[in-house]
Formats: structure tokens, C-alpha cells, sequence
């Protein structure tokens, strides 16, 4: 009995240290809830000695030996979970801090965790680890140094790669790479947090295309030089060349693109298999110029394996946090926090994402118009809504869709304003990024396409002479012609009736010309395209296009000038003095009339600008979205024609097919689906002369497309695509495509 009591009276798991003294002589210890023979109506409340008398000791080594499994005591008075008393002091002291840390990571790790005695995880010497989930601790003390590798890889023609690391005033690292092949700088005496500044100098920039801006891309891992721990450094980093996180936690100079096996802008190296690098890390990107890249780390843990083996089961790969402040760093990218999850990331990391794949916060229609709207993108994963990103920056900066494929001015169009919140109104232009991340227009250089030189030869699709440009326009360009004014080819906006416009508009050179770009079918005239660009600049070319149009238009077609107004009319037009074509009519064809909606049928309907969205209800409100293919959206972008609810003449009204009694209706220049009830105008609610349309023909001129004008607004307000959003826009000289419609086999 006094043996009892004398083991019973060493309380909790810091009496291991007492094992083998006289004190405990003839003890074991229980890590873990047991109950004792001094308390035994109290179940798992006893943690500490034990009575182990020598004939019980003996019995579990004999069994050990003849099993040749690890010997297993038992107390003899009293009881211990099995597998938790210990009779050695090493053994003792091993097991206690592995379940002190078992004890933090379960009751709340950093964030209030403590052991059964109450020692929280700094005092138990626990580390977290990421990588096997938020609860999981295992022993690890603090400030353990190491060498740390960096693993580097710059793209291909950019030459050699210089890396720097310092950590204060000492160099502690550097190396030197080959384009497009790995690397290893170590650093030596590295602990948990020690701030590093890598600077990446390359002896030319990336360019991902000819006549792209000078990037500088680099791919950075951790690695521990004398374990398989890596990391990537994303979340660690603290500056990008010297400018450091925003108010929101962003690094709005840095651009993350990839991932580092498939990037759309990044074109090589490629991952392969035998590459160190994780697949997904991503290619980090300044815009701007010069050969340099420097970025602020901070080291996010420690690289080395845990101090028992028992312990790397647990904690295969990834770093060991010892301290709170590290996990806080690691989670400043929102998307990084415990709680974030496919489908249902939270607007910050949503923020972080747009704003680290190049996009304009302030201005994208994808920020404006809610950036929750990315956790519908595909599986709803990170790396899908990034890959996703990517792809639109990719378009709207290179016109190439993924796979290489050019794009159209309208997809590059919705791209742009999707990500910066302006469409490129010219093929002639090309959206750069200055070394603070602004977005801005810049003409081409080089040999110029048949799309801008089209654009250039149509007067850059207005009728504005060169000078008197509508500057509100998002263009650094001028216009081609000088004198408008004064020709032979039809008439402007406020010139004549409509009617007079409609039968003779404005042209100023035209596809049927001799030295057309392309032709009225659309195919290109290299012949005339090489002719163009031998001029040199794009300002050289508008100059000999203008002079082409003053000959045809100002040079006479009599007297001395008779041959150069001749020649200038083919040229220009494609018809000869007499009026005979020459490849093509002698005037712009009157755009047949739209297709009208007959009542009872079923139709879908896309914006002119994008004929790849559909207007559709979500939400009961209109957008323009993508179809994904699913029977919901079919049945959302899907509509039937009847005659205006209000009894107007020449009205349609636009029926939902999966809510039969709503209809379109605008209400607060927003276009919803609403049941209109009785009333006939707004009261209080959309009424049915609110649903009515007159159907006109296309403001774009397009054909198989049509314009809704509201019966209960007055005149010149349309149905409009503005963003993805589907409003009550009025129209003007810049958004016919926008507020024209293009009539769809029904989806449903």
C-alpha cells in the first residue's frame, strides 16, 4: 500500500524525469487518463505514477521476447490506456511531449490549445503541421536552425539567371542557372522566420510573344538541404522589388501565372516528370522592364525532419510551424485559411486570385459585379478559377484563347472588360502593364495584320475626321482620314433623314477597293497588307490610306487629275469613273431587314458583341453568361414570343419557359423576369406595359439580330448587354453591337 501511494503521489507527465530514481523505484507512468487506486471512482482523471512490481515487469519482457513485439506494461494497481505506461525514463519523456502535442493540436493548437497540465504549444515545444491538417501537432522545438535550399528556374531566352539572397547585411546564398534548367542555391543557418531578400537578375526579359512588354518570371521552392521537405513560397513573401502587401493583403505588383505545367503565357519549360518543382506551383511576374526580380521572404517554418521518427509518419512532407506569427503569414492569402473550400471561397480570396492574375479591382466587371460568381467556374477548385483567370488576361492581352487558337475582337472585347473594365475598341492596339500593375493601351509595332489594317482602312469604324476624334473612346489611336466632310460616299450621323442614311451611308474606303486589307467576303489581300506595311509605322500607313481617300474623293474627276482620280476610285472604292464595279457594287448594300419574331416561338438570344454568351435569369434578374450546358441554364437562356402584354400594337413580350408566368421587364434600368400582374404601367412594380418591346431592326445592321426598345421609357432605350449584366441601355454611337441581339435556335 505505501508503494502505492508513494508512486501515485508523482502527478502528470513531467514526472518521467523521476524515473529510475529511488523515488520511483518499482514505477511506471501513465501518459494518458487512467485511474489510480487513490481515486478510482474518477476514470481517466489520473495521469502520472503507477505501482509496476518487479514480477509484473518481468512477465511483459518475457512475452516481448517471445512475440518480438515491443514490450507493453501494465500497472499493477490501478489503470492505463493501452500503449500508455511507460516504465524507462527516455521512453517516458518521448511519449509525454508526443501526446502534449496530440493534446494541443485536438483542443485548439495555436489558438488556445493546451496540454492536460495547461502548458500551451510554445511551452510543450509543438509544431504544426500544414500539411496534415489544422489539428495535428508533433514536437518540435523552437528555433532549430538549417539549411535551407531555394530551388530556382527562369524561362527559356532569357539567358543566365543570377541569384542573390541576403538576410540582413550578409550574403548568405548564391548561384548561378542556366535558361530553362533547375537550380539549388543553399542557405546556410537558416531558422523559422529569418527574412530573406532574393533578387533574380536575367540577362534578357521574358517576352512571351513578339512586340509583348519585358517581364521578369521566375519559379522559386523551398526545399530542406537534409530532408524532403518543400514548399512553395507564395504565401511567405512579404515585398515584390520593393513594394510591399496593400491595406487588403495584396501584392498588386506581382502576378502569379500558370500553373507551371500548363501556363498560357509562360510557354517553356514545361513540367515533367522528372522536374523537383510542384507541379501547380505557379510562374511569379513583374510587369514592366529591366532584368531584375527582388522578392522579400520570410522563411515559413522549419525544414527539417521531426526530432523522433515516430513523428514523420505524421509529418511526411511540408515545413514544421513553431510559431503562431508564421501561421498568421501563411494566411494572408485568404485562400489559404482553414475555412476556405471548392465552391465556396470567400470574396478575399476571390479579391486575391482576380488581383494576382492582373485584373483591375477598381474597374473589371468581374470585380464590380461580384467575384462569387467564380465559384460556379467548373469544379469550383483554386487552380480551375486561376486557370480560368489566366485564360481571360491571356485573351485579352495576347487575342489567343488557350491552346494558342487567335480570338475575336469580340471575345478579346469581353475578356478586357471582364478583367480591366474596358473593351480594346482597336485590333490596331495591345493592352500593356507598367511596373505598378496599370493597365494601358499601346499601338502595335511591326508588321501590322489584316484585322488592323481593316480597322485602319475604315477610318477606325467611325465617321470622324482625323482631329475631331471622340477622345472618350478607350484608344490611343487617330483617326485614318483627314477630311471627311467633304466626299462622295454617303452620309453621317446627323446628315439628312434616316431614311436618306439608311439608303446611302457613310463610307469612307471600302473592302471593294483595290488595296482593301480584305475583301467584302473577308479574305485577306496579302498583296495589299505587304503594300501597307512597306510604308513602315501605323502612322505612315493612315497617311498613305488618307491619301488614297483625298485623291478618290477631293482630286476631280476631270482636267489634269482625271488619271489619279481614276485610279484612286479603284483603290478606294472598287469602281471606275463610269461606275461600272470593279470587285464589287458600287455602293454599301442596305443591310436586309431583321428576322421578325413571330408569336409562339421559342428562342434564345445573344449579345451582337459576344455570341458566345446568352442571355439568361439567375436570380430572376437578366445576365450574359456562358453556357455550361446544364438543363437549368438551357431552360434559364430560353424564352416565347407573344404579342405585348399591354394590348400596344407592334409589341412583343418575352415569356420565361421554365417560369410561364414571368416575363421580361425592365424595373430601375435593371432587366428581370417578373410576373407583371394587372397593372399596365409602374406601380410599385413592374406592370405590363413594362414587359412590352417594340422589336426593331438591329442597331449594328446585322441581320439575323434584332433590337428591343422599351415600350414604357421613351425613345432610344434598348435591352443591352453592359458587363455581364443585361440593362435598360440607351443607345449611342458606340454600343450598337451591345444593344443588338442575335436570334438563337431555342437552348430548350
Amino acid at each position: 500500500l505505501k508503494d502505492v501511494q508513494r508512486c501515485e503521489a508523482k502527478k502528470g507527465r513531467g514526472s518521467c524525469d523521476a524515473l529510475g530514481t529511488d523515488a520511483m523505484k518499482g514505477c511506471g507512468i501513465c501518459i494518458k487518463g487512467g485511474t489510480s487506486y487513490t481515486d478510482p471512482d474518477n476514470p481517466g482523471k489520473h495521469i502520472g505514477g503507477l505501482l509496476l512490481i518487479d514480477d509484473d515487469r518481468a512477465m511483459a519482457e518475457d512475452e516481448a521476447k517471445e512475440t518480438g513485439k515491443p514490450v507493453v506494461y501494465k500497472p499493477t494497481v490501478g489503470e492505463c490506456p493501452d500503449g500508455y505506461f511507460v516504465a524507462d525514463r527516455e521512453t517516458c519523456i518521448k511519449a509525454s511531449r508526443r501526446v502534449d502535442c496530440e493534446d494541443i493540436g485536438k483542443s485548439g493548437g495555436f489558438n488556445g490549445g493546451r496540454t492536460v497540465d495547461g502548458r500551451q504549444t510554445e511551452e510543450a515545444s509543438c509544431a504544426a503541421v500544414p500539411t496534415a491538417g489544422p489539428t495535428t501537432y508533433v514536437y518540435s522545438p523552437k528555433d532549430r536552425m538549417f539549411t535551407l535550399n531555394l530551388r530556382f528556374l527562369t524561362p527559356v531566352r532569357t539567358g543566365k539567371a543570377t541569384v542573390t539572397v541576403r538576410s540582413g547585411d550578409q550574403t548568405v546564398g548564391s548561384g548561378v542557372g542556366e535558361e530553362g534548367k533547375e537550380f539549388v542555391v543553399p542557405v546556410k543557418g537558416a531558422k523559422e522566420l529569418t527574412g530573406l531578400n532574393v533578387t533574380v537578375e536575367v540577362e534578357k526579359p521574358y517576352t512571351p510573344y513578339t512586340g509583348a512588354p519585358e517581364y521578369r518570371a521566375v519559379l522559386v521552392q523551398y526545399e530542406g538541404a537534409s530532408s524532403g521537405r518543400v514548399a512553395r513560397v507564395d504565401s511567405s513573401i512579404t515585398g515584390v522589388n520593393g513594394i510591399g502587401r496593400d491595406g487588403d493583403g495584396l501584392l498588386k505588383n506581382l502576378r502569379k501565372y500558370g500553373t507551371f505545367s500548363g501556363s498560357k503565357i509562360i510557354l517553356l519549360p514545361r513540367h515533367s516528370g522528372s522536374s523537383n518543382f510542384l507541379a501547380d506551383s505557379q510562374w511569379m511576374w513583374v510587369a514592366g522592364g529591366g532584368p531584375t526580380l527582388r522578392l522579400d521572404l520570410r522563411v515559413p517554418g522549419t525544414f527539417l525532419d521531426p526530432v523522433y521518427s515516430e513523428d514523420k509518419a505524421v509529418a511526411p512532407t511540408g515545413p514544421l510551424i513553431t510559431k503562431k506569427e508564421t501561421l498568421v503569414m501563411l494566411r494572408a492569402s485568404p485562400c489559404a485559411a482553414a475555412d476556405q473550400k471548392p465552391g465556396k471561397y470567400s470574396l478575399a480570396c476571390l479579391r486575391n486570385l482576380f488581383a494576382g492574375a492582373g485584373g483591375d479591382l477598381s474597374l473589371g466587371t468581374l470585380a464590380r459585379n461580384g467575384l462569387e460568381s467564380l465559384n460556379r467556374i467548373g469544379d469550383g477548385k483554386e487552380e480551375t478559377i486561376r486557370g480560368y483567370l489566366d485564360d481571360l488576361y491571356a485573351v485579352a492581352t495576347r487575342g489567343k484563347r488557350a491552346g494558342g487558337m487567335k480570338a475575336s475582337m469580340t471575345e478579346i472585347n469581353d475578356a478586357a472588360m471582364k478583367m480591366f473594365g474596358f473593351e480594346i475598341v482597336s485590333p490596331c492596339e495591345d493592352i500593356v502593364e507598367n511596373e505598378r500593375g496599370e493597365i494601358g493601351l499601346v499601338p502595335k509595332v511591326g508588321g501590322l495584320d489584316a484585322d488592323c489594317l481593316d480597322y485602319l482602312w475604315t477610318n477606325t469604324g467611325n465617321d470622324r475626321s482625323r482631329g475631331s476624334e471622340d477622345r472618350g473612346r478607350n484608344t490611343t489611336l487617330k483617326n485614318t482620314y483627314v477630311a471627311i466632310f467633304d466626299r462622295y460616299s454617303g452620309l453621317r450621323e446627323g446628315e439628312g433623314s434616316a431614311g436618306e442614311r439608311a439608303a446611302a451611308p457613310f463610307a469612307t474606303c471600302q473592302r471593294g477597293g483595290a488595296l482593301a486589307p480584305k475583301d467584302k467576303a473577308g479574305r485577306v489581300n496579302a498583296q495589299a497588307v505587304a503594300a501597307a506595311n512597306a510604308k513602315g509605322s501605323l502612322a505612315a500607313i493612315q497617311d498613305y490610306y488618307n491619301s488614297v481617300y483625298k485623291a478618290a474623293n477631293f482630286a476631280g474627276g476631270n482636267g489634269a487629275r482625271k488619271e489619279e482620280h481614276a485610279l484612286a476610285l479603284k483603290q478606294c472604292y472598287g469602281i471606275d469613273r463610269s461606275g461600272a464595279a470593279v470587285s464589287g457594287p458600287t455602293s454599301c448594300p442596305k443591310p436586309p431587314p431583321p428576322v421578325l419574331l413571330e408569336v409562339g416561338r421559342r428562342l434564345s438570344m445573344s449579345p451582337a458583341s459576344n455570341t458566345f454568351l446568352f442571355a439568361r435569369h439567375a436570380g430572376f434578374v437578366m445576365w450574359t453568361h456562358g453556357n455550361d450546358g446544364s438543363p437549368v441554364f438551357r431552360n434559364d437562356a430560353t424564352f416565347v414570343v407573344a404579342r405585348g402584354l399591354g394590348g400596344t400594337p407592334d409589341t412583343v413580350s418575352l415569356i420565361s419557359v421554365n417560369f410561364p408566368a414571368y416575363a421580361v421587364v425592365h424595373w430601375n434600368f435593371r432587366i428581370q423576369i417578373f410576373p407583371v400582374g394587372q397593372n399596365l404601367t409602374f406601380n410599385g412594380r413592374p406592370g405590363k406595359q413594362d414587359a412590352e418591346w417594340y422589336v426593331r431592326p438591329a442597331l449594328n445592321g446585322r441581320a439575323n439580330a434584332v433590337s428591343f426598345e422599351a415600350r414604357s421609357f421613351g425613345t432610344g432605350w434598348y435591352i443591352g448587354k453592359a458587363g455581364d449584366e443585361v440593362r435598360l441601355v440607351q443607345a449611342n454611337n458606340y454600343n450598337k453591337e451591345d444593344l443588338s441581339w442575335v436570334i438563337q435556335s431555342p437552348l430548350a
